[in-house]
């Protein structure tokens, strides 16, 4: 990892563990808000009408990226390390109403992050 990747981990992380959420990552010219973050772990989410479905969301970790089901926290597409796994797992499966909800009614909020 380059120095300058590693810096932008550590200012990520940093942020991260303080509350902050600066992360959107841009798809085309569609930006994915970020709902949560926690460890590092980005949680982040379209809007239903400009996605496909199943319910989804996507989670980044450092050079990972993927997708969960919304309905059982499993990953569908891309590669995540096994221990970022089982906290977007466990995230999914406590806020599972509310990221239902944020996905029917296209209506985001920030969710709090695993403790």
């Amino acid at each position: 990892m380059a120095l300058s990747e590693m810096m932008r981990s550590f200012i990520l992380f940093c942020l991260d563990i303080r509350g902050y959420i600066p992360y959107n990552k841009t798809e085309g010219d569609e930006e994915l808000p970020t709902i949560s973050s926690f460890y590092g772990i980005f949680i982040l989410m379209h809007l239903t009408g400009k996605e496909h479905n199943p319910p989804h969301i996507h989670a980044i970790y450092g050079d990972y990226e993927a997708t969960f089901y919304i309905e059982d926290g499993e990953i569908y597409n891309g590669e995540f390390p096994k221990n970022g796994k089982v906290l977007v797992k466990k995230f999914i499966l406590k806020y599972k109403k509310e990221l239902k909800e944020m996905w029917d009614k296209e209506v985001y909020k920030k969710l709090p992050p695993l403790q």
